[in-house]
């Protein structure tokens, strides 16, 4: 996954990407309408990626 991903900007639902000042704390999907908490959406959005990318056990 990309360092720079914007994993608290990212709908966890439907992909859409918005901007987001710090001092919101819900995120509000326009596109999809889902309500929810600023660091649960970036957490699933960062389990997602992490289970995509490839797992190297030697290194």
């Amino acid at each position: 996954m990309d360092r720079f991903f914007p994993s608290s900007k990212t709908c966890s639902r439907c992909g859409h990407v918005q901007d987001m000042p710090l001092s919101l704390r819900t995120y509000n999907c326009p596109e999809c309408g889902i309500s929810i908490d600023r660091d649960l959406n970036a957490s699933i959005n960062l389990r997602i990626g992490g289970r995509a990318r490839p797992v190297n056990a030697c290194g």
